[in-house]
């Protein structure tokens, strides 16, 4: 079979035809003439455009009007398909299928490339704790920063070397005064993104526990359950 002759495929204005079927120039193009085509051929030509896709499934909801249009008369005028999430997305057909009538979605890659990057970013910021309005670089940097200086004695902290001194003091065991000295150290060093960081560590432990509990009871009160950890996991990565 021919490659289909690559067409520059943009934004179109939607407009249906009777039975609520669309297909933009370039996939009609495509199509030419044949009534399927399969999805690995499919793939590979919006692939060739620098494209990705998605599809919405037809509501069969029986109390809705483009259900109750498609029952009584077989077409679709009033389905408004809904797009998939993210930016970018276009329609490119919307078409009757073996399991009702479809919408076939498409956009740039790039726009699903930068969706990634948006993730790996929000997941980052998530995982580190970063508090919200705080930009992740500088709270990585943060991060790293207090975690150097939790290795060396507080030489311009005369507060806290005052206070491990007296925790040295306080025992007549060496040893004993030295773990009190520097447990006194540590707790007087401020370590923000430390915290949060470990907030958000003590989070994903009680997320990993939602996970588990809905994976071994699915009954009604393990919704329960999974509402007042979602809310504890929520509260610790705010806390102070």
């Amino acid at each position: 079979m021919n490659t289909p002759k690559l067409m520059a495929m943009f934004p179109e204005l939607v407009v249906r035809n009777n039975d609520g079927s669309y297909y933009h120039p370039a996939y009609t193009a495509f199509c030419a003439g044949r009534e399927w085509i399969s999805y690995p051929e499919l793939e590979n030509w919006l692939t060739a455009h620098g494209l990705e896709y998605a599809i919405s499934q037809f509501d069969q909801e029986p109390d809705t009007a483009a259900a109750r249009e498609y029952a009584s008369t077989a077409s679709f005028t009033t389905w408004e398909p809904e797009a998939p999430g993210g930016d970018g997305w276009f329609i490119a057909a919307i078409y009757e299928s073996e399991d009702g009538p479809e919408c076939l979605w498409v956009r740039s890659n790039v726009h699903g490339q930068l969706d990634a990057a948006l993730n790996t970013i929000r997941e980052a910021k998530t995982n580190s704790g970063c508090p919200d309005g705080v930009d992740l670089q500088e709270h990585l940097k943060q991060l790293v920063v207090e975690g150097a200086a939790l290795k060396h004695v507080p030489q311009h902290n005369s507060v806290a070397m005052l206070l491990a001194l007296d925790a040295l003091k306080s025992t007549a065991l060496p040893d004993v005064g030295l773990q009190l000295a520097f447990s006194t150290l540590i707790q007087n060093r401020k370590t923000p993104a430390l915290n949060s960081a470990i907030r958000a560590i003590k989070a994903q432990g009680v997320e990993m526990a939602i996970q588990e509990v809905l994976s071994v009871d699915t009954i009604a009160s393990t919704g329960v359950v999974k509402h007042l950890l979602h809310t504890f996991a929520t509260q610790l990565r705010q806390e102070a």
